[in-house]
C-alpha cells in the first residue's frame, strides 16, 4: 500500500498513479547535456529515502515545452537532458505536487456479495428515498411511503451497482448545503461504510451543470462526479417497484 500526505492528511494512494511515477524514474535516459544552470532553481524536486527516512538520492527537474523531454540533476550536479525512448509527451504530469493528484479516484465500490445496508434520501424530492438492508436470506427495502419486497426487483438493483469514481478532486472549495442533491450511505458486512453527499453544480453563466456534480465525503474529500456515472445508483424509490 502506498500513502500520500501532506501537512493536513494522509491517504491512500492510487497505485497506477505511483507505478507510472517509478516507471518513469526508471526509464529516463540521456538524451544529451544541457547548458542549463542549476542555480536557476527547478520546479520539480524529488527526495527518495531508505526505509530509515535517509535522503539517499535528491533528483531535480524542469520539464521543457513542446517536448517530451525534460531537463535534470542528480544531488545538485550537473544538468542533462533526459527522456524515456518511445514516450511522446512530456512525463511532467507524473510529478503532479497536488496531493489531489494522487488521489485514488474510486469513491464507492458495492459487491453485492458483501452488501449490507444502503440508504439513499433525495432531497428534491424526500418521497423518492429509500434504504435497503440485507437479512439473513432476504432483503428488506423501505421509503417514505411504504414497505416492498420484491426481492426480484431488489436483487436486480444490488447487482447492477459496481464501482464509481471521482471525476476530478479539488482543494478548497465551498459547497452550499442548499444545493444538496443526493445522500447516500453504504455499508458493506464487515460494518465498513461510506457516506457521500452530492450537490448541485452551476456553469459560468449561472445555470445548472447537467453534466457533473460535486460531491462531498465523510472524510471532507471534495470534487465533482458526473451524473451518467451514477445513474444506476441514484434511481427515485419508485424505479424499484
Amino acid at each position: 500500500m502506498w500513502l500520500c500526505s501532506d501537512e493536513s492528511k494522509c491517504f491512500k494512494a492510487d497505485v497506477g498513479k505511483i507505478e507510472a511515477l517509478l516507471n518513469t524514474l526508471r526509464d529516463f535516459q540521456v538524451m544529451g547535456m544541457s547548458d542549463y544552470n542549476p542555480q536557476e532553481g527547478f520546479p520539480i524536486n524529488v527526495d527518495i529515502k531508505n526505509k530509515r527516512g535517509k535522503t539517499i538520492k535528491k533528483l531535480s527537474f524542469k520539464p521543457l515545452v513542446g517536448s517530451a523531454n525534460i531537463i535534470a540533476s542528480r544531488d545538485g550536479g550537473n544538468c542533462w537532458v533526459v527522456g524515456v525512448p518511445g514516450l511522446e509527451i512530456n512525463p511532467q504530469s507524473n510529478f503532479d505536487i497536488s496531493p489531489n493528484y494522487w488521489k485514488m479516484n474510486l469513491l464507492l465500490d458495492i459487491e453485492p456479495l458483501s452488501f449490507k445496508h444502503l440508504d439513499v434520501e433525495n432531497f428534491i424530492n424526500p418521497l423518492q428515498s429509500f434504504s435497503i438492508s440485507s437479512r439473513t436470506d432476504s432483503f428488506v427495502c423501505i421509503n417514505a411511503e411504504k414497505h416492498f419486497v420484491e426481492q426480484k426487483n431488489i436483487i436486480n438493483y444490488i447487482t447492477s451497482l459496481g464501482s464509481y469514481s471521482a471525476f476530478q478532486f479539488v482543494e478548497n472549495f465551498s459547497i452550499k448545503e442548499s444545493d444538496k442533491i443526493y445522500k447516500i450511505l453504504y455499508v458493506n458486512k464487515n460494518l465498513d461504510s461510506v457516506g457521500i453527499n452530492f450537490y448541485k453544480k452551476y456553469i459560468q453563466d449561472g445555470s445548472l451543470d447537467f453534466n457533473l456534480m460535486y460531491f462531498k465525503t465523510n472524510d471532507n474529500s471534495i470534487g465533482t462526479v458526473k451524473y451518467f456515472d451514477f445513474e444506476r445508483l441514484l434511481i427515485d424509490a419508485q424505479d424499484l417497484y
